[in-house]
């Protein structure tokens, strides 16, 4: 089993998550979204994503934040995915805390709605988007309306968690996904 970890922004797949994947597998890849990648322009992004899902065949794929982000636009107007995707409090558009007062809206935010909207996203062999219900970078209504629209084969707003899902919990999940035929 291969794993391709594609990290949040300013993150490096060797560190955290990604090297509890690599102890999990012989062959383990990833996308840094380091300072260097984030600096080319939106679409250079998100065709670094698809040539990655493209050069390989039957990966189990874990996009974080922002990298889940990357994947959903990685994955308009693909007619069909043979990758397992799990995405951990993914990015998917407008963001809006009155808590912390603070709003997000990436690049492509409108572009990625409506191809949810039209059914142009394609659907993974399996999917799981897992979130915390009180994330202010992941709308959980939002993450509701993509894991019907695309549908994901599992959705969970996980209780009491913001953005960064506590560490068992996330490998609980992960556990769970990888051993998942």
């Amino acid at each position: 089993m291969s794993i391709l970890y594609i990290t949040g922004r300013n993150g490096y797949f060797q560190r955290g998550l990604g090297e509890y994947l690599n102890s999990l597998t012989g062959s383990f890849s990833g996308i840094s979204l380091d300072p260097v990648f984030l600096r080319q322009p939106f679409d250079e992004q998100v065709a670094r994503i698809q040539s990655a899902i493209e050069s390989f065949t039957d990966h189990k794929i874990v996009a974080n934040s922002y990298g889940g982000y990357l994947l959903m636009h990685a994955l308009i107007h693909r007619s069909e995915t043979e990758h397992d995707v799990l995405l951990l409090s993914p990015v998917l558009g407008k963001a809006i805390s009155l808590e912390s007062m603070s709003f997000s809206r990436p690049p492509g935010a409108n572009r990625l709605l409506e191809a949810l909207e039209q059914g142009r996203i394609a659907k993974p062999r399996h999917m799981e988007i897992h979130t915390g219900e009180v994330d202010h970078s992941c709308c959980p209504l939002l993450a509701a309306k993509f894991a019907e629209g695309i549908p994901a084969d599992r959705f969970e707003l996980i209780p009491r968690q913001g953005h960064m899902i506590a560490r068992p919990i996330v490998q609980g999940i992960i556990d769970d996904f990888i051993t998942r035929r």
